[in-house]
């Protein structure tokens, strides 16, 4: 069996993943608002809000296909700046907003946990996430984290060894349990999305390797499976026919993926799809804590439905400032400076 993947082409611009970006962080903001549905009597949207947390996994297929992309021709350094100034600079300025919209709201933080989770580490301290949809951002940590040593380590583009050492122990660890500790590395139950995704960039540079299309159909398989079980977490009342709706979902999710690396969906670039992928990440952070809080106090004096549609443009308008105000200028900035500090400094590169 071939050891490596033909060399990936230059990264492109896949423009689609734009709009899929919005559109599931939008499923997860209905899935968390859907409690507000149910009071207002709205039934029909509550039933098709509830199947919103799968916004969460397609996250992270489109995660495990971006940051393939991301990784090629990068050293571990200039992959870890990158990947930190676009995760932290947009993310401190959506706890910031949590934190001031929830005093306003009478809740209060302890200054300790609110300074480990501004680190996004603070799960291995055992300090609770100051918003609970914080924990997808760890998993994708852990992923980031595992893709920097594979690049640090030279072996990055060893894509069918590391893929089938990680898919072995992901289906181990499903059924065994085995390795406890695989979870400090990497999530094991959602593994298989990122492996999904990962396969499906790796399909679009060379489409007749068919070993990461049995890669990808293995990834997909499980997906179904783990998302079928853990239905009843995000949906405690799902039914059979829930369930079967959940898989259709999730099967439908590789299809649009398989048809993205066979390169059936190639579409124009827009501007506008362009801010609707860079303010879904904004939208996913600050929509949960800080949107329930403003729904709440809005409920008081308008009808909930009102109260909803409202905080969701709230969201989206803070979300564009934040993209423009603090992603445009700070994330730059930030990366200009680590690409200084640990790569480029005169102090670093002094001849021996």
């Amino acid at each position: 069996m071939a050891t490596t993947a033909p060399k990936l082409a230059t990264q492109g611009r896949f423009h689609l993943l734009d709009p899929m970006r919005f559109l599931a962080a939008l499923a997860v903001v209905f899935y968390h608002y859907s409690v507000y549905f149910s009071s207002a009597g709205l039934g029909g949207a509550v039933k098709a809000s509830y199947f919103g947390y799968l916004g969460v996994p397609l996250f992270f297929i489109i995660s495990g296909f971006v940051i393939t992309a991301s990784a090629h021709n990068r050293t571990g350094l200039e992959f870890a700046i990158s990947r930190a100034a676009r995760l932290y600079p947009a993310f401190w300025a959506g706890l910031i907003f949590t934190v001031v919209v929830s005093l306003f709201a009478g809740n209060y933080y302890n200054l300790t946990d609110l300074l480990f989770n501004a680190s996004l580490l603070n799960d291995y301290f055992g300090i609770d996430n100051v918003d609970g949809v914080y924990w997808t951002l760890q998993v994708e940590i852990k992923f980031y984290a595992c893709v920097f040593f594979l690049i640090v380590f030279g072996v990055f583009d060893r894509f069918k060894i590391w893929l089938s050492i990680w898919l072995a122990l992901a289906i181990t660890h499903y059924f065994t349990g085995q390795p406890h500790f695989l979870g400090w590395f990497i999530s094991p139950q959602y593994s298989f999305f990122f492996i999904g995704g990962v396969c499906s960039y790796l399909l679009f540079q060379n489409k007749k390797d068919s070993y990461f299309g049995f890669i990808f159909l293995i990834a997909a398989i499980f997906s179904v499976i783990v998302a079928d079980i853990q239905a009843i977490h995000f949906y405690p009342s799902a039914t059979e026919a829930d369930k079967n709706i959940v898989s259709i979902i999730i099967i439908c999710f590789y299809l649009l993926f398989l048809a993205l690396s066979l390169g059936k969906l190639q579409i124009k670039s827009h501007s506008g799809f362009s801010l609707l992928g860079a303010i879904s990440y904004p939208v996913y952070l600050i929509h949960n804590n800080a949107g329930k809080d403003i729904i709440s106090g809005l409920s008081e004096k308008i009808p909930i439905p009102m109260a909803v549609a409202i905080t969701t443009v709230i969201v989206v308008f803070v979300s564009i400032s934040i993209h423009i105000m603090v992603e445009k200028k700070l994330a730059l900035k930030l990366k200009q400076v680590g690409t200084y500090l640990l790569i480029k400094n005169p102090l670093l590169n002094r001849p021996k």
